[in-house]
């Protein structure tokens, strides 16, 4: 809806109607002032409807600000993503895009800007004050300021996208530490009769997180095909342990074990089938965890690790964490299978993720390939 309202000689103003704001329930109005004569006048006014019927700007960008948009995005998107990644955008909205970027109109974000704020993080991002983050981090930025972008976009809110226009950081190709076989013996010989044994010892046979080992019951453990389905994680969030579906949806398949595998499974599986028996009512049948307390209940994530880091630490190994164990199965697996049953084992969306975050052990594989193919033309 438009009209003209007379403002003078040869002057007229042009009055649109827009939509109301869905964010505030306003009635947002356009205007515009034209000089010359009421044809002329006419003739804008219909350009300009033509313009916003063809899904211009709804709202004004420079009548919002870049806090407003953010927030709105976070309270719209968190029905979205699991709780644990409502935590980690909620912390990147209020710790850092806001900060820096919230008191701008979301019309005066450009994309020198995102270079501004990206080179910023990677050099003094850190909230300590100790320095920058890494280029993962500012990469994990780099895609939820392009997201809530898009969210603008989407509402007609943002007519741009200027994240689009930046590239995200590249990865420095910092290598993932992984065990020698000598390591992983020495943790196996240390730990014996420890809980974290086993935990260790099925860790490395399957490449599961650590989420997803806690996370597992024995009802997704297939002795007879020699299976273990990946349905569930146990992880902590702002509210609390919670037990959600796996990181992403490629992180629900089913792994293939080993009879020694099994076997660990099985002396677990009776142990807590004694413990049972012996606490009678006290045992916490609430779910049937494969890697628990000794009464049944679940095992906070961090106190896992600090148990496997406690072992390394007292054998004198480094700065491995416990995510050094899912490595180890990658690095070992990649030199010796097809890259696509490693990728699918780890829960890895495509090859390319595999491969990229195992590439510094691609000259070993196309070294050993080389040889390989030496003794086949002889």
């Amino acid at each position: 809806m438009a009209h003209l309202r007379k403002k003078g000689t040869k002057k007229w103003q042009i009055i649109l109607e827009l939509e109301r704001d869905p964010i505030t329930g306003e009635r947002k109005r356009k205007y515009k002032t034209v000089c010359g004569t009421k044809k002329k006048a006419e003739a804008k006014m219909a350009e300009l409807i033509q313009k916003y019927e063809k899904g211009g700007k709804l709202v004004e960008p420079k009548k919002m600000t870049m806090k407003k948009l953010m927030l709105e995005y976070l309270k719209t998107n968190k029905h979205n993503v699991a709780t644990r990644t409502q935590d980690r955008y909620r912390n990147i909205v209020h710790n850092h895009f806001i900060p820096d970027l919230g008191h701008y109109q979301v019309s005066e974000i450009k994309p020198i800007h995102i270079e501004s704020y990206q080179n910023h993080k990677l050099t003094d991002g850190k909230l300590n004050g100790s320095g920058g983050l890494s280029t993962t981090t500012v990469r994990i930025h780099h895609n939820l300021l392009s997201t809530i972008f898009k969210y603008g976009q989407r509402l007609e809110l943002v007519e741009k996208n200027p994240v689009k226009l930046v590239p995200s950081p590249k990865a420095r190709g910092a290598r993932n530490k992984f065990l020698s076989r000598e390591e992983l013996k020495k943790i196996l010989d240390y730990s014996e009769g420890l809980w974290i044994h086993d935990f260790i010892k099925v860790a490395v046979a399957t490449g599961m997180r650590r989420g997803e080992l806690l996370g597992l019951e024995w009802e997704n453990v297939d002795f007879d095909k020699k299976r273990i389905s990946v349905t569930q994680a146990l992880k902590r969030t702002s509210q609390g342990i919670e037990l959600s579906e796996p990181k992403t949806n490629s992180s629900i398949r089913s792994i293939a074990i080993t009879d020694e595998t099994i076997k660990v499974l099985k002396k677990i599986k009776s142990e807590q089938a004694k413990r049972k028996l012996r606490m009678n009512g006290n045992y916490n049948n609430e779910n049937d965890f494969v890697f628990c307390e000794k009464d049944g209940r679940y095992c906070v994530p961090s106190t896992v690790s600090r148990r496997f880091k406690r072992v390394v630490d007292k054998l004198g190994l480094g700065d491995y964490k416990l995510h050094s164990l899912r490595h180890t199965m990658a690095s070992w697996l990649i030199q010796i299978a097809n890259p696509k049953v490693v990728a699918e084992r780890l829960g890895h969306s495509s090859v390319s993720i595999t491969m990229d975050m195992y590439s510094h052990l691609s000259q070993d594989i196309q070294q050993k390939a080389a040889d390989d193919l030496s003794k086949l033309i002889g």
